[in-house]
């Protein structure tokens, strides 16, 4: 979970990374399975694509 947030680095997404990276832990630990976690991590990121977009820096 750690190592997941500190790859995103150390700035204003740090907490939500730290979040996601226990959801993804727990998520792999219930199901055996890394998938669900990439699922969450997928739909959890589709909302910054358009503000990216809208915000020019994609």
């Amino acid at each position: 979970m750690l190592i997941f947030a500190l790859g995103h680095g150390i700035n204003i997404v740090f907490p939500a990374a730290v979040v996601m990276g226990l959801v993804g832990a727990e998520l792999l630990r219930r199901s055996g399975s890394v998938w669900p976690a990439v699922v969450v991590h997928v739909v959890f990121n589709l909302p910054t694509i358009p503000i990216m977009v809208l915000a020019g820096m994609g």
